[in-house]
This record gives structure tokens, C-alpha cells and sequence, in this order.
């Protein structure tokens, strides 16, 4: 989850580096140290708790106890398995470049990006109980109506630039964030 924090009065501005990035003359660069097998496997994993309050994009949202009780179940149920939480970051960097990509030149905002994240953990032949299929879980005649292909030989629900396209492509008056996230009530 994203959280934006606000800076306080209190909060020390941050200050420029002076100095340029990269080795400096004079100055050797210590070597990095490079990680053994995955640099997933390096990471430490630490539970996460719900805020009360956080931000999506410049939208402020205030939890209820039981909001926050419910996506903190989801939070531990994602912690559960260290295999499965590390298996989602990989695919999170293979596919979050393609999305961004495809929002960004549909002028949406970025923060659309961990929708299908949370829909279909970026699996491609994800199938929801409802029948929505692929990453941005499309049923088939809304992925008709942002132009995707849907027939016995292709189905671009399950290509992630495809369906990425697509789901830039929503109509109109879909467009403002409010109606977006409502089209994925699971996302709040």
C-alpha cells in the first residue's frame, strides 16, 4: 500500500547534496557488496500494520476499524507465505514498468497501477468466480468495448500490454478516480 505522508512544521526541509553523484577525484568508490542467489531472498520481511489514514494520489482516505481490521487480514494472509509475497514482488517488477508506461501516456494517474496488483496479483490467467480473466480482470464484453480481443484463439486479457491499453482505454466518463474505483470496489 502506498502512504504519502504530509511534512509537518517540524519536519527539517531536505537539503541538497552538494556534492555531484559518482565517484569523486580523489575519492575511491567502495565496491558493492553483490547478493548471493536472489536479491528477494535478501530481503527481510517484516509485518505490516494498517494505518488509520493514508493517501491515493491526492485523495486522502480515512479507515474505519473495521476497514482497516479487513485489509489487515489481507496484509497477514499476503505475509503468510514468504515464497508467495516474494513470488508477487518478481512480478511486480517484470510488469509494473508496462503499466506505468501505458497510464502515463493515457494521462491517468499512476496510482492506478496497484489495481491489477490487487485484482489479479499479476497473474495472467487469473479467472475471477465472476468471470473476469487476466491481469486487469476484463470480463469479456468490457474488454470488447475497450477494443481487446476475446475469441477461441486469442484472449489479450492475458497479455499484459494489451489489456494494459485496454484498461487506459476505458470510456469517459470512467475516467475521474472516484468512478475508476468503483469498477474495483475490492481495491478499498
Amino acid at each position: 500500500m502506498l502512504i504519502i505522508k504530509q511534512p509537518t512544521a517540524n519536519q527539517p526541509e531536505d537539503k541538497p547534496n552538494p556534492q555531484p553523484p559518482g565517484p569523486q577525484p580523489g575519492k575511491e568508490t567502495p565496491e558493492k557488496p553483490k547478493p548471493q542467489g536472489s536479491t528477494y531472498d535478501q530481503r527481510v520481511i517484516h509485518p505490516r500494520t494498517v494505518p488509520g489514514e493514508m493517501y491515493l494520489g491526492q485523495l486522502r482516505l480515512t479507515l474505519t476499524p473495521q476497514a482497516q481490521q479487513a485489509i489487515q487480514k489481507d496484509v497477514d494472509l499476503l505475509m503468510r507465505s514468504r515464497k508467495y509475497y516474494i513470488d508477487k514482488l518478481k512480478r511486480i517488477d517484470i510488469y509494473m514498468v508496462i503499466i506505468e508506461q501505458e497510464l502515463k501516456s493515457a494521462n491517468l494517474p499512476a496510482d492506478f497501477k496497484y489495481l491489477p496488483i490487487q485484482e489479479s496479483a499479476l497473474i495472467a490467467n487469473a479467472i475471477s468466480r465472476s468471470n473476469a480473466v487476466g491481469y486487469w480482470q476484463f470480463k469479456e464484453a468490457a474488454a470488447r468495448e475497450v477494443g481487446l480481443a476475446v475469441d477461441a484463439k486469442v484472449d489479450e486479457r492475458m497479455n499484459i500490454v494489451a489489456a494494459s491499453q485496454g484498461a487506459a482505454r476505458l470510456p469517459e466518463e470512467k475516467q475521474s478516480l472516484l468512478p475508476k474505483l468503483a469498477v474495483y470496489p475490492s481495491f478499498l
